[in-house]
């Protein structure tokens, strides 16, 4: 009874579509075993593959896991790192696997080519002291290849690292840069090509408020050098549109022209967290950005419709920039003021020094309207007509003690046209300019006549100050 009913079950439909189910189950689990199932390439080929990353970039690296994988012969690399200047130093780089797939057709050629890295959970720290960085020597130098032919050419076609993070630290400045949740992607055709991005991103300048970034940029590689034909860089409170070039074989020489849009008052909030006065309005700013073996250079200029401070307003807003690691100069600068035009210039100097460094303030102005800025003031009382201008203005402190300050300036007041100031006699004025005749035996603060809005004045001022005082050098006044 038990064999006539197998041979009954193996011709039932029910029987049937089990076993090929079964069939079928087995086949993809037999791939799946196949494909996924990882041999350890071993201690041996761990030790030399380090050994040829050490001698490569002058640096230790270290593999946690070498494995390739049965049918599709990709190259499975776990927990690689490579070592910082010294062996306590933190790691230059970190990556907790690198999937690569080789083409290995191309070995009988004299080439080795990736089709495809795939890296994923990396970092990379790079750190610059005053005379020194940790970025690893990644390619050879002309002199050192060995002369005649190469043994083997290396020709990556694409990758891809992704969920990475970069962080830039100058100790000296200093200053960081950490860009989380990188993705990068590239191929190699026509030449290596591709794009990076990075959200969460946080910039720290010295002692200076943290703020967030986010990137976006395209780029080009060819013989050592990172072309970046676009980079949009969003921070709190400015966005940037920048190109440049990065110099891998001589890190960390690199240099970008760029344009920003930046917001005045979030900049006040960030560097100038401690301070009660507030900025209004937005400007731009295009210049040229270079940082290279012990230095930095960034040059360019700055432009804005209307600068707020406080209540006041300095409308067309112009100027030059440069900042160095000795030096913070503005040059070349002016805006509107009240009618008039105003010119200045600042410094910070020295930087980088144990020296506490001076800030300096310098302008001078023309044809400023007094009756227009004694309304602005809501001065009690009298008010004035004239114009003002102002050569020799200067005000200084130690940086960060601004109850040192110090400084001096001369004045010039000239009154409106067609009006003449009082001279030192005590003669009348002549008939001709009196409206009114009572002026001619009565003046002075108790005249009877009615005075104007704004008084025209006419004067002469040079003064010193200090912390404790105001000192006046002969001067004049006249209404």
């Amino acid at each position: 009874m038990p064999v006539n009913f197998l041979k009954k079950l193996r011709h039932h439909k029910a029987y049937r579509y089990a076993t090929r189910t079964l069939a079928v189950a087995a086949a993809i689990l037999g791939v799946s075993v196949v494909t996924t199932v990882a041999v350890d390439l071993g201690p041996l080929v761990r030790e030399r593959a380090e050994t040829l990353g050490r001698n490569t970039w002058k640096r230790p690296i270290h593999i946690g896991g070498l494995s390739i994988r049965l049918l599709t012969g990709r190259i499975q690399v776990d927990n690689f790192s490579i070592e910082g200047l010294r062996p306590d130093d933190r790691p230059f780089f970190t990556a907790r696997r690198l999937d690569v797939a080789l083409d290995w057709s191309t070995a009988f050629n004299r080439e080795v080519t990736i089709t495809a890295v795939d890296m994923t959970d990396w970092e990379m720290l790079v750190e610059k002291w005053d005379n020194r960085n940790n970025f690893p020597k990644f390619t050879d130098d002309a002199d050192e290849q060995p002369p005649g032919p190469k043994r083997f050419t290396t020709t990556l076609k694409y990758l891809r690292a992704w969920r990475g993070q970069f962080t830039f630290e100058d100790h000296e400045a200093p200053w960081s840069v950490v860009a989380r949740d990188i993705d990068i992607n590239i191929g190699n055709l026509p030449k290596y090509h591709g794009t990076a991005t990075f959200t969460g991103g946080t910039v720290a300048i010295q002692h200076y408020v943290p703020f967030w970034a986010k990137m976006r940029a395209s780029f080009v590689i060819d013989e050592g050098r990172i072309h970046l034909d676009r980079v949009e860089f969003d921070t709190d409170g400015a966005k940037t549109v920048a190109t440049g070039v990065v110099d891998v074989r001589h890190w960390p020489e690199q240099t970008y022209q760029f344009k920003s849009r930046v917001q005045f008052p979030r900049m006040r909030q960030l560097f100038f967290k401690d301070e009660k006065w507030e900025l209004a309005g937005e400007g731009d700013f295009t210049g040229t950005f270079h940082l290279f073996k012990n230095g930095r250079d960034l040059t360019g200029t700055f432009a804005s419709a209307a600068l707020g401070v406080n209540e006041y307003r300095f409308p067309g807003l112009y100027g030059s920039l440069r900042w160095t690691p000795t030096a913070l100069d503005v040059t070349n600068a002016g805006a509107r003021l009240f009618g008039g035009d105003g010119r200045f210039t600042y410094s910070i100097r020295p930087l980088g020094s144990a020296a506490r460094p001076v800030a300096r303030f310098e302008a001078n102005f023309a044809g400023v309207d007094l009756a227009s800025f004694t309304d602005f003031e809501q001065l009690k009382g009298l008010r004035f007509a004239g114009t003002a201008d102002g050569d020799r203005v200067l005000l200084e402190w130690p940086l960060g003690r601004f109850a040192e300050h110090q400084g001096s300036g001369h004045l010039v007041i000239t009154p409106p046209a067609g009006v003449q100031p009082m001279t030192a006699s005590l003669a009348a004025p002549p008939r001709s300019q009196v409206t009114d005749t009572r002026a001619l035996h009565e003046w002075g603060p108790f005249a009877p006549v009615p005075l104007q809005r704004h008084l025209p004045i006419a004067g002469e001022l040079t003064y010193r100050f200090g912390p404790e005082q105001v000192d006046f050098e002969p001067s004049r006044f006249a209404t």
